[in-house]
């Protein structure tokens, strides 16, 4: 009984430390929207992200991250909506207060008028206000096969569930 007590006791403790390394983000966002196309339908920007990050090292993570991205309409005009799917890649300095780090991946588009797909990108730089809370700025970009490339510059909040 004590050695399956003292096994489960190992087992709780050294799972614990793996996963207190790793990040499970929820971020929103919201912004200006930027670009050829965009910024003649839409005056506004919302993002939802969520990703999972593995520590690499002590100051590198990585994960896979998806998204919802839209841009509401102006008058006259079809909203944009994009499904972003792709990898992020972060790094923290020495002290952990301040992180770099993209967003990179292929983006789907929702609504017919956002064109065909192609390529989404997310450099951004933050703050951890707390272990649980973060603040950052970003640049969200879609180039999409065809006519035009969307994006938006934006504040971002972030939630870290673990």
């Amino acid at each position: 009984m004590m050695r399956k007590l003292l096994l489960a006791l190992f087992f709780v403790g050294t799972t614990t430390t793996i996963f207190a390394q790793d990040e499970l983000n929820l971020t929103l966002s919201g912004g200006v929207p930027m670009g050829t196309k965009v910024k003649d339908v839409s005056n506004m920007a919302f993002e939802a992200d969520i990703n999972y990050l593995f520590s690499v090292s002590d100051h590198v993570k990585l994960g896979p991250s998806v998204s919802f991205l839209y841009f509401n309409a102006k008058e006259k005009a079809e909203s944009l909506m994009f499904f972003p799917m792709g990898g992020t890649i972060k790094f923290t300095s020495s002290n952990d207060d301040f992180y770099v780090g993209t967003d990179v991946g292929a983006v789907f588009p929702i609504t017919d008028e956002s064109g065909k797909g192609g390529v989404y990108l997310k450099p951004y730089i933050g703050y951890n206000v707390s272990d649980a809370f973060k603040v950052a700025l970003s640049y969200s970009a879609v180039e999409v096969k065809g006519d035009h490339d969307s994006g938006y510059i934006g504040l971002n909040l972030t939630y870290n569930f673990l």
